[in-house]
């Protein structure tokens, strides 16, 4: 209770109101007593405001305390209010608390006046404190509004069989209605929910938890576009405690999903490319080795003997081989490239021909091109090579004959792009649209075509690198290649890759002379693996050369420091244990700066190191590779 009340009092005996004052006081109450005893007095009072409880008398000369209650409840209704009066029939009594009065006391009875001041002063601050309470949910329910109405996650309410009973605007967008009563009137099994085993797991859970916290599964736009969406939820109880609905938040993850989807496709071709690249590095040392001495059989051999065919039929097996090593290498983006400025519509022209070999009479070829040059820095070989890999497998998807379509365009990609697929840079592109109208593509097939060893061909007539190849080709051209397929639709595959400014380099090439391929010089060979350094050793020194071989970066450096004064050339391995063959030239380079290097690689474990070389101009060779080849690449880097 406040320190002292602030009362005004309607009465026209001034001693009857400090008998009250004195009385309130007596019992601990101070109080300032305004007392008025018209009705202009008591209305101007009034409106001061301020005024904590109403003592009236009931009848005065020239107004009466009815009239004063009236007033009250109509200009301030929470103000309590208490007749002070003679004698008070029953039947006033009750008209005056039906008027408004809070109490009434009797004059001669004013003991009763303190306890019905406390009590009507305690039922304000109840009121008050209700009052508080009430605005305070007003507007906390006026807040959950604004936050259900503005949010940009998806706020619902459901029925306990999955059908909405409310939902925000952001879930009216995400499922494309338009507007929210469409959307509840819809019927969630057929239109909403993908699965009805997803709703019944889904609602199932919140049963026996009572809440549900980012459970993932599939809905269904109006438009029939399938999206993945995250669901946290908990019940709605009755005051008896049973769950009668869900309440929850609803996020859209499909493109989340898609980038995670995309993510682990990455990885797991990045896992099977370092397992590739290594099989291959072996591959090739090991082929290395048989093309080097079946070459070397075969030019010791006089035409007429008859085991020189046999040497041939090697080689042929080895290029095989080395073909494959080479589609291996592709596949897992470890291939050297050559990489220039190439206009788009100039390399598919140039490779119209091929195609229509390869067709025959039974396929159509058509070319759409873009009406200006679209250049990009690229190896043109290898995008041949993808063009070609796509012919071939349109032609097995049509045996009865069909259209295959090159269309190129520029195209962007933008940030709604990368939203749609998960993945890819902003910029422009030069696009190559492939199209063929075969049989089509599966969804399970269409996800895995592009893994390595995946073929629905029959055993023995793919090896399933085709198209893994066609990937990391142009992954490695820093592109994006997508697929779109249904059974009996055809297929349409779409290259993207990173338009230049640059324009083509116009080389001349020189007439040279007949190559000598023999030579005197002393070469400093490092080299790992022992079967490919003999035989590489034995070759060198059948040409005349004179071999000093080290089985490690460190062994060359070391071999190099013992006989730095002879050595002329450095033949390196590009992966080596210890030192690599980029580390063994730059701290040889360091102490004889005019030293001449040939690198060779077979699996390039790290591009950067050969990108660096053949940024060097220093050149690079590639296992597995014929000896006279070899010899001639030495006899170059030597006469430059």
């Amino acid at each position: 209770m406040k320190e002292s009340l602030n009362i005004l009092y309607l009465e026209d005996n001034p001693a009857n109101a400090e008998l009250v004052r004195a009385r309130l006081e007596s019992e601990g109450i101070k109080a300032e007593v305004t007392v008025v005893d018209t009705e202009d007095d008591f209305i101007t009072a009034l409106a001061k405001g301020g005024i904590d409880i109403i003592l009236a008398d009931y009848s005065l000369p020239s107004f009466d305390g009815m009239s004063a209650v009236r007033i009250v409840r109509e200009k301030n209704p929470d103000i309590p209010f208490i007749f002070v009066t003679g004698a008070l029939g029953e039947e006033r009594a009750i008209e005056t608390l039906k008027a408004g009065a809070t109490d009434y006391v009797i004059k001669d009875r004013l003991s009763r006046l303190v306890p019905s001041v406390k009590r009507a002063l305690q039922e304000v601050r109840e009121r008050n404190e209700r009052k508080k309470a009430e605005e305070a949910l007003h507007e906390s329910e006026k807040q959950y509004r604004n936050l259900f109405e503005e949010s940009k996650e998806v706020i619902f309410i459901s029925t306990l069989d999955g059908r909405f009973l409310d939902i925000n605007p952001a879930g009216v967008k995400l499922f494309g209605y338009s507007s929210k009563e469409e959307l509840l009137a819809a019927d969630v099994e057929r239109e909403i929910y993908l699965h009805r085993g997803y709703r019944a797991s889904l609602w199932q859970t919140i049963e026996s938890q009572g809440f549900l916290k980012d459970f993932e599964f599939m809905m269904r736009r109006k438009t029939g576009e399938i999206i993945t969406v995250s669901v946290s939820a908990s019940c709605m109880r009755d005051n008896e405690g049973n769950c009668v609905a869900y309440r929850g938040i609803m996020r859209d993850i499909t493109e989340k999903k898609k980038f995670e989807a995309y993510l682990l496709k990455a990885q797991k071709m990045e896992t099977v490319g370092q397992l590739i690249g290594g099989v291959a590095h072996d591959f090739n040392n090991i082929l290395t080795a048989i093309i080097g001495y079946a070459s070397l059989l075969k030019m010791k051999m006089r035409e007429d003997n008859p085991l020189k065919r046999n040497a041939e039929q090697i080689l042929v097996a080895s290029d095989r081989a080395a073909k494959l090593t080479h589609s291996l290498l592709a596949s897992c983006k470890k291939q050297v490239l050559h990489q220039q400025p190439v206009n788009v519509n100039a390399l598919v022209l140039n490779i119209e021909e091929l195609l229509l070999k390869l067709f025959g009479e039974h396929i159509e070829l058509k070319t759409y091109l873009h009406d200006e040059d679209l250049m990009i820095i690229a190896d043109p070989e290898q995008i041949e090579q993808v063009i070609l890999n796509l012919a071939t497998n349109a032609r097995d998807a049509m045996p009865e004959g069909g259209l295959f379509i090159i269309e190129t365009t520029q195209a962007e990609i933008d940030n709604e792009y990368i939203k749609t697929h998960g993945y890819g840079t902003t910029g422009n592109y030069a696009l190559i649209t492939i199209t063929d109208t075969g049989v089509g593509m599966e969804e399970r097939t269409k996800e895995k075509v592009f893994e390595p060893f995946f073929t629905t061909k029959e055993k023995g007539k793919s090896t399933g690198l085709g198209l893994s190849m066609v990937y990391g080709t142009i992954k490695q051209h820093n592109g994006y290649i997508n697929v779109y397929s249904e059974l009996g639709k055809g297929t349409t595959f779409k290259i993207y890759l990173p338009i230049t400014e640059e324009k083509p380099i116009e080389v001349t090439k020189p007439t040279e002379p007949r190559m000598i391929i023999r030579g005197t010089e002393i070469i400093l060979y490092a080299e790992d693996d022992a079967h490919v350094r003999e035989f590489t050793k034995s070759v060198l020194e059948e040409f005349g050369y004179t071999i000093i071989d080290a089985v490690n970066g460190e062994d060359a450096i070391k071999k190099f420091m013992e006989h730095k004064d002879k050595i002329e050339i450095l033949l390196l391995d590009v992966i080596m244990p210890k030192k690599d063959g980029r580390e063994v030239y730059e701290e040889i380079s360091k102490i004889k700066s005019d030293i001449k290097a040939l690198f060779i690689s077979g699996y390039i474990a790290n591009t950067r190191d050969v990108e660096w070389a053949l940024e060097k101009k220093l050149p690079v060779v590639l296992k597995p590779i014929l000896p006279i080849e070899l010899m001639r690449n030495i006899r170059k880097t030597l006469d430059t």
